[in-house]
This record gives C-alpha cells, structure tokens and sequence, in this order.
C-alpha cells in the first residue's frame, strides 16, 4: 500500500445526536464483528449493538466486511472501527483509495467527499474528517467546514 492513498475518514457525534442505523449500514456485507472492548461480548445483530450502545460508557467493535461498496465501488479491504467514549461516538474508516478508485487520486477523493458529505448529514454526525493516515487532522483533504489543505496538493 502506498501511504499517499491510506485514508482515514473519522466522523464523530454525541450518543444521543448520531443516528445509530448508521451500524447497520455497515453490518449489511459483514463477516465478523469483533468487540475489543467489552470483551467476550457476541452482538451481531443490529439491535443488540444497539442496545449495548445504550447500556454501556465504552465500547471498541470492528467489523469486517467481505466487500463494501463506497461510492459505488466495491472496497475489499475497508477497516471499520466504532468506539463509545463517555457518550461520544467515533466512527473510523480506513482504506487504500487505489481500492475503490480507478480514476485519478484528486477524482476520488471527490467521489468520497460526496459520499462523506451526504453519510454525515443522514447520519447526524457532529463531526467528519478525512486525511491521509497518522495525518494531522488539520491536514485533511476535506472536513465538515470543506476541503483542507491537501485538495491543494493534489
């Protein structure tokens, strides 16, 4: 993987703001749902996430899709990462933009930040980023206020 296209997308809301059918969007083409915290924990179904996402002030789950589609391109490799913290929601994205994208890199990262944008909104989400990996959240390519220093760069 070329670190230039390893992309985090992380959105963020509070608990009671964030629509929770944003899990089972995901849940559709999964796998396997890891809980990394609390452990031993076996929800796989959307209401039972749910309920644990009521019931509890932390939690770390992943899940794991065969394929995904994103902007309407299959993604085989998305890494999906929801946390709970004391009332806030984080929802972590992580792909190779070369996965889902065959155009040029300034294209796709259109294509996301449509497909960002519009997940953000439906979702009540408080707040939405998307950089390159270990990147600084300031140097994004876009965010909820718009595009970041980055769109520049490419």
């Amino acid at each position: 993987m070329d670190k230039l296209t390893l992309i985090e997308i992380i959105f963020k809301g509070k608990l009671e703001k964030v629509n929770l059918n944003f899990i089972q969007y995901f849940l559709t083409d999964s796998v396997k749902i890891r809980f990394n915290y609390p452990e031993n924990v076996e929800k796989e179904t959307y209401e039972s996430i749910c309920e644990l996402f009521l019931q509890e002030n932390y939690i770390d789950m992943v899940i794991i899709t065969k394929k995904f589609s994103l902007c309407n391109f299959s993604d085989k490799n998305l890494f999906i990462n929801i946390g709970l913290d004391d009332n806030q929601i984080e929802l972590l994205l992580f792909l190779d933009i070369k996965d889902i994208i065959s155009t040029d890199l300034k294209e796709g990262i259109n294509k996301l930040k449509e497909w960002a944008y519009d997940f953000f909104k439906n979702f009540s989400f408080e707040d939405m980023v998307c950089k390159m990996d270990g990147e600084d959240y300031d140097n994004n390519y876009f965010s909820k206020d718009g595009d970041g220093p980055l769109m520049n760069k490419i």
